[in-house]
């Protein structure tokens, strides 16, 4: 049930009052949530603004009986409300509640993107067995960390099988460490055409500015595209045959159904993460789509679409062979599947 501390009327009957004003006012009070509404009375709008501590109580006074808002209530979401899943911290080494989890994909497949909203999500950092200072600055501050301090989780690893830089482990000495895997997966042309931007223009935002500068690159480039390609297929197949035997715990999952709904998915990770007790998670939850939801119209600055060039760098029949096979796999183990008709679609093949 709510709290009725949790639920302020900020001004009720007021003539011409705007929206606003409403989650201004909210905002000051340190609420996360304004609902404001407004009725037509001859010349003049009347106008009420209730403003909640929790987004969840949004749900309990959407559904309360005796005070329901009027059909034309706005929620609106304040400042404040946005600020409460910014922030994230190291895990005590020592604790035992939150488990060591691996985050596992090819390289393009969303990884950084998904740890960002893992730490929204839960307060958490989350860690990497690569030392990027580009994701450093983004947030990840993590990324520093020595991956087995225990004091992050959701640990990034692409696991290539000529994995030999300092400090980054081969995959048999990482696995020991994890007690649980989630493993992400993409589209592999759109995952290939991510990394390629990456090891081309060293990063997966910026992409090419016209197709002559990318046929170039990806025809005769010290990094050609079909080579990206390929080797990411290798890796999906071995990560696919991995995580499809380990004995551990696994989740799989995938990028685009992130897009679709990514509540959905996120509610996956926090039940697989064992977090679904958490008030502040949940919270966090919304706060989190919400946040998400304002940085997606400038999340990607490409200017062209490179996919139906890339198409004709592939082996098609081949690719296809090789997906479904991965995809049978998957099946046969009853953990995920993949979209293949999507993924045959982007390729050309239907």
């Amino acid at each position: 049930m709510p709290d009725n501390n949790n639920i302020i009327k900020a001004f009720s009957n007021l003539e011409n009052v705007t929206a606003s004003t409403c989650v201004q006012v909210c905002d000051l009070l340190s609420n996360s949530v304004a609902i404001f509404s407004s009725i037509p009375k001859l010349s003049k709008n009347i106008t009420n603004c209730t403003c909640v501590k929790s987004i969840w109580e949004i749900f309990y006074k959407m559904n309360d009986p005796k005070n329901p808002p009027t059909c034309s209530a706005q929620i609106h979401i304040t400042p404040f409300g946005l600020s409460t899943c910014k922030h994230a911290a190291f895990l005590n080494p020592n604790q035992t509640k939150i488990p060591q989890v691996a985050l596992i994909s090819v390289p393009g497949s969303g990884n950084s993107w998904t740890r960002c909203l893992f730490q929204s999500l839960s307060g958490i950092l989350s860690g990497s067995v690569y030392w990027s200072q580009q994701n450093f600055e983004m947030g990840l501050y993590g990324e520093m960390e020595p991956w087995n301090s225990r004091r992050t989780t959701f640990i990034k690893n692409h696991e290539w099988p000529e994995q030999l830089k300092d400090n980054v482990p081969m995959k048999d000495e990482f696995a020991p460490h994890i007690d649980k895997f989630v493993v992400l997966i993409r589209n592999p042309l759109r995952s290939a055409l991510s990394d390629f931007n990456r090891q081309s223009l060293s990063s997966h935002i910026t992409g090419f500015h016209n197709m002559q500068d990318f046929t170039k690159q990806a025809t005769e480039g010290k990094k050609r595209f079909i080579d990206i390609f390929n080797s990411q297929l290798d890796l999906f197949l071995d990560q696919t045959t991995r995580y499809t035997q380990i004995d551990k715990p696994v989740l799989y999952i995938t990028y685009e159904d992130m897009i679709d709904n990514l509540f959905a998915q996120l509610m996956r990770i926090v039940h697989f993460l064992g977090l679904d007790d958490d008030v502040n998670v949940l919270e966090r939850s919304i706060c989190t789509i919400l946040k998400n939801r304002r940085k997606q119209p400038t999340k990607r600055t490409h200017k062209i679409d490179p996919s139906q060039f890339a198409r004709t760098l592939i082996d098609r029949n081949l690719t296809i062979k090789r997906l479904a096979n991965i995809d049978r796999i998957l099946r046969n183990s009853k953990l995920h599947y993949l979209r293949i008709e999507d993924y045959f679609a982007d390729l050309g093949y239907s």
